[in-house]
């Protein structure tokens, strides 16, 4: 893959041709290169973003250099030293799409004449170049309107889509590295009688104060997210077997401080939790198997009575519990 950049005088003197000169591949990432590594590369911070690579010459993702150190310089150490030593894969926030069976670039003698270009910008703040046939978009310009549409505006937690993405994602990385996933399911029990006795803000106040809850009980590289309605999705990576029982106790230790908050109406509405541990990514054909298994113990929670819990560990003996 062959990177160019492009230098464009402010103007006052803007010239009509940019000056275009080769960049090299200090802007470009393996996706695998660790955290840690890629911080002390750059310390001089000569990119506020870089573009990681799948190793196969194809970019998967950007990220920008202060919110790498800002997972290295963690105020928790457990969490610094876990983040040091992560791929840089695990940073991105949202990955880019492409068509795997395009036909190789063309040469950058086919490529639109740069000097044909044109110049937006807002303020003296570049927003794009655009050519005859292509519009390049700055990304420090869109990163906001990305991230707040990757947002649910209720509890301020990544969509359903970001889930399903970097579920897929981590299940890849996961059958790389040899570790587990897991995905735990947390349903708020009753939560149509809250919207029908105090109204849907009531309810918005109760979901959001849950998902903050939620947000805080886990660790900063474990992904929360709203998964739709009254359901909220947890990721977690890593987990010995076992494990998973003393994270869900947390998370229940956790909830029940909700008792404490004032401004949310009563009674405190209970969750149901189901969960499912893959520890061999290999026996998994689909990262929805984890989500589905999840879903079947939250099903059983619920049945149940609610207010419980049911877990099942995939590639162990005797996986089930509850």
């Amino acid at each position: 893959m062959l990177f160019q950049h492009v230098d464009i005088v402010p103007k006052t003197t803007l010239p009509t041709t940019p000056v275009v000169t080769p960049s090299g591949a200090d802007c470009v990432v393996g996706a695998r290169e660790l955290l840690r590594d890629v911080a002390n590369r750059d310390q001089k911070g000569s990119h506020a973003y870089l573009i990681v690579d799948d190793g196969h010459g194809n970019p998967i993702g950007i990220v920008g250099t202060n919110d790498i150190r800002g997972r290295i310089g963690s105020h928790n150490l457990a969490e610094r030293k876990r983040w040091m030593n992560m791929p840089v894969e695990t940073a991105i926030s949202g990955r880019f799409c492409f068509d795997r069976l395009q036909s190789e670039p063309a040469p950058i003698s086919a490529m639109t004449d740069l000097r044909h270009c044109t110049v937006v910008s807002q303020n003296d703040r570049l927003i794009a170049i655009v050519t005859p046939d292509d519009v390049l978009v700055s990304w420090r310009s869109v990163e906001t309107m990305v991230a707040q549409c990757q947002k649910d505006h209720v509890t301020e937690l990544p969509t359903r889509s970001v889930f399903d993405a970097h579920l897929r994602a981590e299940c890849l990385r996961a059958r790389r590295d040899r570790h587990s996933v897991a995905v735990i399911l947390v349903d708020v029990d009753l939560f149509k009688q809250i919207n029908d006795r105090f109204g849907h803000a009531a309810g918005d106040s109760v979901l959001h104060a849950i998902g903050q809850t939620l947000r805080n009980s886990f660790r900063s590289y474990d992904m929360v997210s709203r998964f739709g309605g009254d359901e909220f999705a947890i990721l977690c990576c890593g987990c010995g077997p076992g494990e998973i029982e003393q994270t869900i106790q947390k998370l229940r230790t956790a909830m029940q401080k909700l008792e404490y908050n004032a401004s949310l109406p009563r009674p405190i509405p209970t969750a149901s939790i189901g969960a499912c541990v893959a520890h061999d990514l290999s026996q998994i054909e689909r990262p929805d198997q984890i989500i589905e298994s999840a879903d079947e113990c939250l099903y059983f929670s619920k049945r149940e009575g609610r207010n419980r819990s049911f877990t099942t560990e995939l590639g162990l003996e005797g996986a089930a519990r509850c």
